[in-house]
């Protein structure tokens, strides 16, 4: 059981029994891939993200021998699939992590390893200058966009009134996100306003059936007469 809450103490709370025992508390709990903290901090969902993020990189490259190396292009490819939608995952909820400059410092050093991997540049060499080469967003700014992105879609799509501040920033900052989409809800018809009419076999012309081949087949086509469909 997880209590989510800000404060330091929480005087008069009650101990919860369930079937008869009680719950224990915990400070975290991981939920479809997001770490939940009691207090909303995010830190430990974005440490975790980024350790994995840097495990995973370094095992996508041992998948080639001793002898030759993965191409600048599979690198990238690694890199913007696999390693940065892992990342980004659930964006629009842990977005203002991104904010504190202790996670942007975390971002880049993850960034600046796949960059390093892709050019082959020396260790001195700068990040803005990697990423410039490479055509990368800076990290924090990508999931700005991806959260941003999953916002407005989330609006259109359901007319969700969550992550509100994302929404306003977005607005402001661009102004045409706020207007009115063409967006279609989806309409089911289950009334059918036409009809099927199928002439019974003994109306045939019995001239017309004795002039077929023997053992032939008999190929039936449809055509519209205002809303009937008549097979032939």
């Amino acid at each position: 059981m997880v209590l989510f809450t800000r404060k330091r103490t929480l005087p008069g709370l009650i101990p919860i029994v369930f079937f008869g025992k009680e719950l224990e508390r915990t400070n975290k709990v991981k939920y479809l891939g997001v770490v939940l903290e009691s207090k909303l901090t995010w830190s430990e969902h974005l440490d975790q993200k980024c350790k994995k993020a840097i495990a995973l990189f370094w095992q996508c490259r041992r998948i080639v021998g001793s002898t030759w190396d993965t191409s600048p292009k599979i690198c990238h490819w690694i890199y913007i699939a696999i390693i940065r939608p892992m990342i980004t995952h659930a964006a629009v909820i842990w977005l203002p992590r991104v904010e504190l400059g202790v996670a942007r410092s975390m971002l880049s050093r993850v960034q600046r390893l796949a960059c390093l991997s892709m050019t082959g540049a020396i260790r001195t060499s700068p990040t803005a200058a990697l990423e410039v080469i490479t055509g990368l967003l800076p990290l924090n700014i990508h999931i700005k966009q991806v959260a941003m992105t999953t916002s407005y879609r989330i609006k259109r799509v359901q007319n969700l009134g969550s992550h509100s501040h994302i929404l306003e920033k977005m607005h402001k900052e661009v102004p045409f996100t706020g207007m009115r989409g063409d967006h279609m809800k989806t309409c089911f018809l289950f009334d059918k306003e036409f009809k099927i009419a199928i002439p019974a076999r003994e109306s045939w012309n019995k001239d017309q059936k004795a002039l077929l081949p023997e053992n032939s087949r008999t190929v039936y086509t449809v055509y519209t007469l205002g809303r009937e469909l008549v097979f032939i």
